[in-house]
């Protein structure tokens, strides 16, 4: 009993090893572009913001 119980916690603290591991490498390849992208798309909203209100005002 205490070595299923053991067991599952190394599983479960390899699981949460693995997303932390996929987490980081993710974030640090995406990083470069995910800016890029990020900035773009908080541009694409700001302009739809900025026509939005000037409909708004007009």
């Amino acid at each position: 009993m205490d070595g299923v119980y053991f067991l599952s916690i190394l599983v479960l603290i390899a699981n949460i090893a693995t997303l932390l591991i996929g987490a980081i490498l993710f974030l640090g390849i995406g990083a470069v572009r995910g800016i890029g992208v990020f900035r773009n798309t908080i541009l694409k909203f700001m302009q739809i913001y900025a026509l939005q209100i000037l409909l708004l005002i007009s």
